[in-house]
């Protein structure tokens, strides 16, 4: 299989997933059948407050950075005259 094909493939399932997820957390919120757990419910229900918050806390300061280090990956490759990343 060629390193394209498996690209290709590795972002449809990813995005997939991705896609899957959320239309089920959606589902889940509203459609109004109280057997249908959301995310939400569930995390609130088994995992104690001080392990989520820590967990959100935790995403809310990587994903940023996350972001700013792999715009400026790409500003890398593209070039000093696509460079319009800090």
């Amino acid at each position: 299989m060629s390193p394209s094909r498996e690209r290709n493939l590795w972002r449809t399932g990813f995005l997939g997933l991705t896609v899957g997820a959320l239309v089920a957390e959606c589902v889940g919120a509203w459609d109004g059948n109280p057997n249908t757990d959301p995310w939400t419910d569930l995390i609130t229900t088994y995992v104690p407050w001080q392990l989520a918050l820590t967990v959100f806390a935790a995403l809310a300061a990587w994903v940023p950075v996350h972001f700013v280090v792999a715009y400026r990956r790409r500003a890398k490759k593209k070039g000093p005259a696509d460079a319009d990343v800090a």
